[in-house]
């Protein structure tokens, strides 16, 4: 989602630039969600948003609004921000983009225009720039970057985000944004993500000892293949029913290691237990991720425990892994799941009460 990395000194700026800062007491390791956020971030209220590949953009969002400066969904930022750049070329005039993102200029303006694209070290350079306001950017290991430039005032207040890694955590890399204390409370006429509300006067300002936190999990079902944390009832169900699909307008030549990539239309023919992961960049299943199988034998590989990216053969793949054991076991521990939890089937200790109950009656 956000997951994308921060920017490093290895980014080339024009009139920016970057001050990397090391925390002299790093904090403890990070664990997960909100613990994450109030041992790393704890002298800010720290807002957490959907693992959704727009974090970084909903993390701007959010502090625009808090500094009263704009008040500009994640979608109407990620085009704006394109567009600024795309009439300031100058901001990356020395960024080799066939070298560094194997594309062009214009390629890339295409491809950060799409939804739910990581952003990265570039978009946070035209926000220095569009908004006129250094970037601070603390990470979850200690660090802070620093984003100027030489004609903003030192006494700006910066625009804050924090930066979660992934780095031995089996999660994703994930932006947040991180607000003072003394900015409105996070969980009062608040959207669902933590963003104001229309009618709710962003400038607001109220004062807040209580920490708020809002952690939304991915609908990625990629970001649970081989996790060993047994997920709730409510977020398995939703992965199972409803886990994020591309859009129709969505690249997929962007993921692809090969010349052959994934097509849209695959998800409809070998629906419902074929899903495409935006994080692992290929195609995976949905019952074989969340209802995995134990190995007697052989060796569980794509759409099981990695993605399937080999689109030559994909027909072929896909039908034979709709065939084999690990599957059919997965296919019917999801069916019984969804029976038990939306009422159509009762579980097992219901079951042997009631057949007890009928036993009774019969005698």
């Amino acid at each position: 989602m956000s997951s994308n990395s921060p920017p490093k000194k290895k980014w080339r700026q024009s009139c920016l630039s970057f001050a990397a800062v090391t925390a002299v007491d790093k904090p403890a390791s990070y664990s997960d969600g909100a613990h994450s956020a109030s041992s790393h971030f704890s002298q800010f209220n720290a807002v957490l948003l959907a693992l959704d590949g727009n974090c970084m953009f909903s993390a701007l969002s959010d502090q625009l609004s808090a500094l009263c400066i704009a008040d500009a969904s994640a979608y109407q930022l990620r085009h704006d921000i394109v567009q600024y750049l795309r009439q300031h070329e100058e901001i990356v005039l020395n960024v080799n983009f066939q070298m560094e993102h194997k594309m062009t200029f214009e390629d890339y303006l295409t491809y950060m225009s799409q939804d739910g694209v990581w952003a990265d070290g570039i978009v946070l350079e035209v926000v220095v720039k569009m908004f006129n306001r250094p970037v601070c950017v603390h990470e979850s290991d200690g660090n802070i970057i620093k984003l100027s430039a030489p004609s903003l005032s030192t006494n700006a207040k910066p625009i804050t985000l924090g930066f979660i890694s992934a780095s031995g955590t089996g999660t994703v890399n994930h932006y947040i944004s991180l607000r003072t204390r003394d900015d409105e409370p996070l969980n009062k006429d608040r959207g669902e993500f933590g963003i104001a509300d229309d009618d709710h006067s962003s400038c607001s300002k109220t004062q807040t000892t209580a920490e708020s936190v809002v952690v939304t999990k991915s609908s990625d079902i990629g970001d649970y293949m081989s996790n060993t944390v047994p997920l709730q009832e409510d977020l398995k169900l939703d992965l199972l029913q409803k886990c994020w699909e591309p859009p129709d307008t969505y690249n997929f030549k962007f993921d692809a290691t090969g010349k052959r990539v994934f097509h849209h239309p695959w998800l409809e023919q070998y629906k419902p237990w074929l899903a495409y992961s935006k994080s692992q960049k290929g195609a995976v299943c949905r019952y074989c991720v969340l209802f995995p199988q134990p190995v007697s034998r052989g060796l569980q590989e794509a759409f099981i425990v990695k993605p399937f990216t080999n689109y030559k053969d994909f027909h072929d793949s896909a039908r034979s892994h709709a065939n084999c054991e690990w599957h059919k076991a997965s296919h019917e521990a999801a069916t019984n799941f969804i029976n038990t939890v939306t009422g159509k089937l009762l579980p097992i200790s219901q079951q042997v009460n009631v057949h007890e109950a009928a036993a009774i009656a019969a005698n």
